[in-house]
This record gives C-alpha cells, structure tokens and sequence, in this order.
C-alpha cells in the first residue's frame, strides 16, 4: 500500500452545519421551521427539482442530506487538496470557501443541441439557477427511467478555498497508518468469505478520510474503487474545477506508472455494469472508463470494455479490471474461484469494503430492536414531548458510548443521516427500516450507527451557512 503523494478531492457537502445551532425555540420546533421554510442553499441542493418533489424530499429524509452527507452532485461541493512529503507540519486552520459555480455533465443517451447547450452551460456556471431552470424545463421531457442518469445533464458544483490545503508528513503518516489498519480488516474479512487469501489483489484504491483542526485523523470508507478519473475526461475552459482536474490527472499518471508495472498482459477486460453498456447510464463511469482506457491504449495494451452479465465469454486466463459493481453475478465470482479470471480488484474485496467502515461504530442488538425502534417511532403531540424522546434516545446512546451528533445509521446496507438531537430525523431512520424489513422479523435488520468526528469546532472546511462537513479522498497504489 502506497499513498499517492500529489493530493486529492475534497468531497463536502454543499450546505454548513449552522442550521443546526440552536436558537431560542424550542430546537423541535426550530428544525420544523426550517424544514417548512427551508434556506435557499439547501433548496439549491435538488435543482432541478419540481415544487412536489422538493415539498416531499424536505418533509422527510432529503432534508438532512445536503448537510449531512458528501454528494457527487448537487448536494455536494468538489475542492482540490494537495500533499507535500517535505512539508513536516501542516496548518490545520479552516478555510473558508470563497467561490463556488455549477458544472454540467451532458448525459450520453440522447443527443445536445450546442446552442441550448452552451446557453445553459453559461447559465448555471454562474449559478444564475432560475435561468438555468427556464432553459432546463423543455429539455427535462426527454428524462427517462434510470438507476443514474435520468435526466439529460449530471449536475455539480465545484469550489475554491481561500487558501489551498496543503498536507504534510504529520497528517500523512496517520492517514497512511489508519488506512492500512482498514485495509487489513477489509483483506481479512474478503479472505473469510472468498476462502483463500485476498491480500494485496487490487491495483489501486481510494479511501475517504476525515481530518480535523484538532489533528485527528479518521478513514471513513475504503472504495476498490469508486470513480475518481471521470474528471480527466471533461473539457474545462474557465472553469474554477480546473484546479482539481489538474491534481485528478497527475494522480492519474502516478497510478498507472505503478498499474503498468503490475499488468501483465497484452489485453485487459474492463468489466462495469449492464446498464452502462446497454443503457449508457451513470455518465461519471463512461468518462471513468474511457480515462483508465486511454492510459492503457497509450502503453499498448489492448483494452475491451464488458459487462458483468458478459463474465462467462471472456477467456480463461484473462486480465480484467472491476469498476464500481454493485452485484457480481454467479458467473464472475465462480470464474474467478476457480482462477479461469484474474480480477483487480478481488470482488472480495469490494463486497468486505462496502461492509466495513472506519468509523466508530454501536450495533443496535437484535434482543433491543423492537424497543429502540418503538421509542425513536413514537409520535408526540408537542415538541416538548418530542424532545423528551430525544433525552430518552440520547440515554441510550451514551450508555453505549456514542457521543456524536452526527450519524450515519446503516439499515441493511443503505446509509442513513440521522442528527442526534432532531427526532424527526430518528423517525425518517424507522421509514427505511421498516422498507428493509418487509416480511422479516424486525430483529432481523441489522442496524449500525457510526459516528462522523466532524463538528461545529474542528471542521477544516467552513463557509457562509457554516462549518462543512467533508471527507478526503486520497488515493493509494498497491
């Protein structure tokens, strides 16, 4: 495991943490103040959404993400980071962002008019999102059924710092030490279920990591790997993303100077999901696939892009690369068992990573499910009573140690912002409880809470609503 010393993406999300500071209201009442009335920067976060859907997303679960999660798109903001070997000690003060604009990302399923679509790329860089949404809402009629990808433009927001962030070997040594401890749980857990070792059967991987004022250092996930060189491929002229797409691109070359040395094969296999191929979904994996396409053509090597419903017709023997796969398939995990494919990484690897997180983490145990679900589900008639809740659910989490007021609870796989001291955020956590349950005993959903280091006071990122919360997101070679 090497760390590639150049730097990285700051993914944050796009709207600070003030909003949650209390007032003089009862904080119950306050928060449904600001769900029924919510902020412009928060409402910004769902363009382009229509007046139904964004009442709906406010009065439930869409209100907490551009808080409290890291998006791609809209509900997220993308800075650069950089690192600096020779550096001994880095300056941890925040920084605040100074410039934000709008990036679109043409989707591939249909064709652009240039006119409509340099109009509208000049419209939303400014952020001027009323004329955006004008310009938009003709095109909009072409929007289709997808997983991703459903409108005709992938929306995001890159931003500058007042002053770079600039990591040196004091910062790098912990995030070098907690990503390998990570690492090496994930391996262990990926030979448990492969069967046979799986240590070191990756290229390259990512891992998003928090860092604090106060120094402390914390990896988040480990991604085998998530698309981090879509950015390569955009064509940037003014853009302020420029700045990031630079530090993307030497990552880029640092990785493959290392991937190249470790390939060896005259052909290798990119294997993506269905729809990509059939439906040219999720445009951030096309860009992904024709940048780490390019690097391998420009070394001679052959490059054919399949999906996994494809695995059985690639020869025996081949070389083939796993991008951001959700479900292997029978087929591709057999293969691969039986050692007719190698794959980089192990799809061991990314089933553990999707798993395991480096976050402090309470399992909520089966024997107490039905109560901790029938105390956070309970409906108060007043606030008062719902902050008496709120008392009662914080009992039971500092009992068993949990001192965080920002959550993300893990239901069955799918990550859940919860704030600690807002009830109604608990009771969006029993709705998607009770959607992963189905028929099964209530017992039987496996509820984790995991709690984000970042607060108010030690957040490295800060901006006119107030501290962001953020990750990292370094890149590592084999």
């Amino acid at each position: 495991m090497k760390i590639v010393s150049v730097g990285g993406r700051i993914k944050s999300a796009s709207v600070g943490l003030d909003v949650f500071v209390p007032g003089n209201d009862n904080f119950q009442t306050q928060m449904k103040q600001a769900r029924d009335n919510p902020p412009m920067p928060i409402l910004s976060a769902f363009f382009p959404s229509d007046k139904n859907r964004m009442k709906q997303m406010m009065q439930g679960i869409g209100f907490y993400r551009p808080m409290l999660k890291t998006d791609q798109g809209m509900g997220g903001n993308f800075l650069p980071f950089y690192v600096d070997p020779v550096l001994r000690t880095t300056d941890l003060s925040p920084r605040q962002i100074v410039r934000e604009e709008g990036l679109i990302i043409p989707e591939l399923y249909l064709e652009h008019d240039p006119g409509t679509l340099q109009e509208l790329r000049e419209t939303f860089q400014r952020l001027d999102l009323w004329n955006a949404d004008r310009i938009l809402t003709p095109l909009l009629t072409q929007s289709r059924e997808a997983e991703k990808g459903r409108t005709p433009f992938f929306f995001i927001r890159p931003a500058l710092l007042s002053s770079p962030i600039v990591f040196g070997d004091d910062i790098v040594k912990k995030v070098n030490e907690v990503v390998g401890q990570l690492l090496k749980t994930v391996e262990d857990h990926a030979t448990g279920k492969a069967g046979f070792n799986q240590t070191g059967n990756y290229l390259y991987f990512l891992a998003d990591v928090f860092v604090t004022t106060e120094g402390e250092v914390v990896v988040e996930k480990l991604h085998f790997p998530d698309v981090g060189f879509f950015m390569s491929e955009l064509e940037l002229k003014d853009s302020i993303a420029f700045e990031t797409q630079g530090v993307v691109r030497q990552i880029l070359d640092q990785v493959f100077g290392r991937v190249l040395g470790m390939v060896n094969s005259r052909v290798v296999y990119i294997i993506t999901r269905d729809e990509v191929l059939q439906r040219n979904e999720d445009v951030l994996e096309i860009f992904e696939i024709r940048s780490i396409s390019r690097k391998f053509c420009e070394a001679g090597i052959q490059v054919e892009v399949r999906s996994v419903s494809q695995a059985g017709e690639i020869p025996s023997g081949a070389t083939c690369l796993l991008l951001n796969i959700a479900e292997h398939g029978s087929v591709l995990l057999e293969r691969y068992g039986r050692g007719e494919l190698v794959c980089y990484p192990s799809p061991y690897l990314q089933l553990a990573s999707r798993e395991l997180t480096g976050l402090r983490e309470s399992v909520v145990p089966r024997q107490f499910m039905s109560k901790f679900i029938s105390l956070i589900d309970c409906s108060p008639k007043e606030h008062e009573d719902a902050e008496t809740v709120v008392s009662k659910i914080n009992v039971i989490l500092s009992k068993d140690g949990v001192v965080s007021e920002l959550l993300h609870v893990e239901v069955d796989g799918e990550t859940v912002p919860v704030h600690r001291r807002i009830h109604h955020s608990w009771k969006q956590l029993v709705k998607r409880v009770h959607r992963h349950r189905g028929d099964k005993p209530l017992e039987d959903v496996a509820l984790k809470i995991r709690e984000l280091p970042l607060t108010h006071r030690n957040s490295m990122v800060t901006s006119t609503t107030g501290p962001r919360l953020h990750v990292f997101r370094f890149t590592f070679t084999a």
